[in-house]
């Protein structure tokens, strides 16, 4: 497994350097928190927001495939996924936005999910307050400068980086204060760390969170945050947490309603996800919900007996993009799959080989221990009735380790999904056999959701499948994939190699050829859903050839 020489001296010196120097914070007395035991009914919160959306939705689907305002007819609900894979998916899931605003398609949907590297989109973008296509110049910029250090592959403050921030939508107020936020420093011209920043910041966050604990997650997250949110926290000391996006969804429904999901470590091998959204967290393992400013607080017997502090955004983007916490076994699994997937046997492994060698490497102690998980306390400890009640505290890992793909926040009736859009920048999804896809179809099968069989699809081209069923109650899955191959340990981005992510998956959507095919699939499934009474074309787009991924001998 590789190891990032220059990620393991930095956190070396950040933990020698600070680690012990954190205050603790005295116990705070016993105060009330909400704790939702139903395991069907939504948050009242997203309920709310989603039936206001919906008035958007309705009117917008009806102008992408033609129907009078006046019309009837039942409309399908669009929403969509998008995959982990660090910065490439972070730069391909605002390309899928942008594209997707501009051709009616963004307004049209009503959930976002979001996995790994897309929750470093997701989150940032919705905070800085900016269509896709204006975020996505600021997210250019951002992602030249070096990751670890201030220096990088170019200056923010340059004039070119001047001249396409006045292109961008902010008034000169807010370009300046842009600039002078991102003008690196002394240490930071000599190419060096500033750690001090981050560590003043990562204090500030410990004390608020009553914790003498610091964490490589706590540091990975905040480095991450120091890129994509310094113009809006670093300077003003303020911890940003998830309060600030509830605070812009209560003034606005311009958004599909974001979800943000990690796995529960406990769970292995089939790693339960647990979704984050700004106003609750859930888990089917947990069989129950709790606000997310209370998720970290002490719970026995579903009553408050500690209440913490909101725990800020920073750390959250850290667990959702923590890949490093693979264990052994983890590791196993995707080198084989790894192996199987070049020999395009990949489907024997996933259907026949995968199941068996999970049962094997769950009985090997060692090969299931990781080391930089985050622990939370269970808000379900002490309720028998609750499948993991037993334990006092539960741990978070990246979801992308178990699939790379988050469609379990889709398995909630009220959530029934009729066109899924998945954007793919998973590693292997350059090798154009969707194998992410089929990991998500088998997990869709497992735990009861309509998903289509992957055997029958349009493929408009390279980068961009339509798949399909007869039967209405099944989803068509519109699939994206990135086929640009740049390393997930690559974080910082020159403007060619930002664009060689970002055009073709911009293109997939906006091209008119993939534009119309798009709109004729959610034609076909809006007459799938009126007994068939909307004239469309979709069965006259070309038909997808089903690549054989299978051998004829069982390997164990």
């Amino acid at each position: 497994m590789y190891i990032n020489i220059k990620v393991l001296a930095f956190f070396g010196f950040i933990l020698n350097a600070f680690c012990y120097s954190m205050d603790v914070i005295e116990d705070v007395d016993i105060v009330e928190c909400y704790m939702d035991p139903s395991q069907s009914q939504l948050n009242s919160k997203e309920k709310e927001y989603v039936s206001r959306r919906k008035q958007i939705t309705q009117t917008a689907i009806k102008q992408f495939i033609g129907l009078p305002p006046a019309s009837g007819y039942r409309l399908p609900k669009i929403n969509m996924s998008f995959s982990g894979g660090s910065v490439r998916a972070q730069i391909a899931t605002i390309a899928v936005l942008d594209a997707a605003e501009e051709i009616g398609l963004l307004p049209s949907t009503t959930y976002m999910a979001a996995l790994s590297g897309s929750t470093w989109a997701l989150a940032p973008w919705i905070l800085h307050r900016m269509s896709p296509k204006d975020y996505s110049k600021v997210l250019k910029h951002q992602l030249q400068s070096d990751f670890w250090g201030g220096s990088g592959k170019r200056d923010l403050t340059s004039t070119s980086t001047t001249a396409t921030l006045k292109n961008v939508k902010l008034t000169s107020e807010e370009q300046a204060k842009f600039l002078r936020k991102s003008e690196p420093n002394d240490t930071q011209k000599r190419g060096l760390i500033s750690a001090k920043a981050i560590l003043e910041k990562i204090k500030l966050i410990i004390k608020s969170q009553e914790s003498s604990e610091l964490s490589i997650t706590q540091i990975w997250g905040q480095l991450i945050a120091r890129r994509l949110l310094y113009d809006l926290d670093i300077s003003s000391g303020r911890i940003i947490t998830f309060g600030d996006i509830r605070n812009i969804l209560e003034q606005t429904v311009a958004y599909p309603f974001p979800i943000f999901t990690a796995a529960i470590a406990e769970t292995e091998p089939e790693y339960e996800g647990l979704e984050v959204t700004p106003f609750s967290v859930y888990s089917n393992a947990l069989g129950a919900e709790i606000n997310t400013e209370d998720f970290g607080s002490t719970f026995l017997n579903g009553i408050c007996k500690k209440r913490t502090a909101e725990k800020p955004l920073s750390l959250y983007l850290g667990i959702f993009g923590s890949a490093f916490a693979i264990s052994g076994a983890d590791a196993v699994e995707h080198v084989l799959l790894g192996i199987c997937d070049t020999l395009e046997i990949e489907d024997s492994y996933l259907q026949v080989v995968q199941p068996k060698l999970e049962a094997c490497l769950a009985k090997i102690k060692e090969l299931n221990q990781r080391t930089f998980d985050v622990e939370f306390p269970n808000f379900t400890y002490g309720m028998s009735s609750r499948g993991l009640g037993s334990k006092e505290a539960i741990h978070l890992i990246d979801h992308g380790i178990f699939i790379n793909i988050p469609i379990f926040p889709y398995n909630r009736p009220e959530r029934k999904t009729d066109i899924l859009v998945i954007c793919d920048a998973s590693s292997d999804a350059v090798d154009n056999d969707y194998t992410e896809l089929k990991r998500a179809q088998i997990y869709a099968r497992a735990h009861g959701m309509a998903f289509p069989s992957l055997r029958r699809f349009k493929e408009i081209n390279k980068n961009l499948k339509i798949f399909y069923e007869d039967n209405p109650e099944v989803p068509i899955v519109i699939y994206i994939a990135n086929l640009t191959q740049i390393s997930m340990l690559e974080l910082s981005y020159t403007e060619a190699e930002f664009d060689s992510v970002y055009e073709p998956m911009y293109e997939a959507l906006y091209e008119r050829e993939n534009r119309n095919a798009i709109m004729e699939a959610v034609k076909f499934k809006t007459s799938q859903l009126n007994n068939n009474h909307i004239p469309n074309n979709f069965m006259a787009l070309r038909d997808g050839r089903v690549k054989n991924t299978s051998c004829n001998c069982c390997l164990l």
